[in-house]
């Protein structure tokens, strides 16, 4: 569990162009937005499936 990988010996070269800083800026916001957006649908489908076993639901009854 010592070892280090390769990656973290050579380090991370600093990125000095402004145009990639702003790219990878822009990527992790999007990221960030699309996890922000799942969570929120995954908790909208958690209350529906709650209100559909629970029959509060604006859902009708199967016939």
């Amino acid at each position: 569990m010592g070892d280090r990988s390769t990656a973290e010996k050579e380090g991370h070269k600093p990125v000095a162009d402004p145009a990639t800083l702003a790219i990878i800026a822009a990527e992790r916001q999007r990221c960030i937005d699309r996890v922000l957006t799942y969570a929120a649908l995954r908790d909208q489908a958690a209350v529906n499936l709650d209100s559909a076993a629970s029959g509060t639901g604006p859902e009708k009854p199967s016939e």
